[in-house]
């Protein structure tokens, strides 16, 4: 690859140095979004994907290439990859579930907000028209007292 293109491998890095670190950036703030929203994937659920890639694996690979990629460390990364994977696609698809309004907890939480807000209101009309005459008088005085 690197022939084909006439770098060397320094340049290749800082040539991907960039989009990697936006890449991971965004993931981490997905993760972070992904935790306080609670999203979470079974065990039951990272076995069945996992069984899926191995499945898929094994088709593509020739059956040494598959159990190198499926012995050890190599399985372990494939577990977290895929478990990393899943919690993004979901927290992905909550931000759009969210961005769309569709879900029923961001119904919840913007009708809490608009009860309070409506009645703030109200309570703030009735008290600076009683309150704005006893600070006018007594600021004036004062003020009149500070100046001279």
């Amino acid at each position: 690859y690197l022939k084909s293109r006439q770098m060397e491998m320094d340049e290749l890095k800082e040539e991907v140095r960039p989009k990697a670190e936006d890449r991971m950036k965004k993931s981490l703030v997905l993760m972070e979004i992904s935790r306080a929203e609670k999203i979470e994937v079974g065990e039951d659920e990272i076995q069945e994907l996992v069984s899926e890639r191995v499945k898929q694996i094994q088709q593509y690979m020739s059956p040494e290439n598959a159990a190198n990629a499926l012995s050890g460390e190599a399985l372990q990364g494939l577990v977290s990859r895929t478990m990393t994977e899943e919690i993004l696609n979901r927290t992905l698809n909550r931000l759009r579930s969210i961005a769309k309004g569709e879900t029923g907890e961001t119904k919840k939480k913007e009708k809490k907000p608009k009860t309070p807000a409506k009645t703030e209101p109200a309570a703030k009309k009735k008290t600076p028209s009683k309150n704005p005459p006893k600070k006018k008088s007594e600021p004036k005085p004062k003020k009149d007292e500070g100046a001279k």
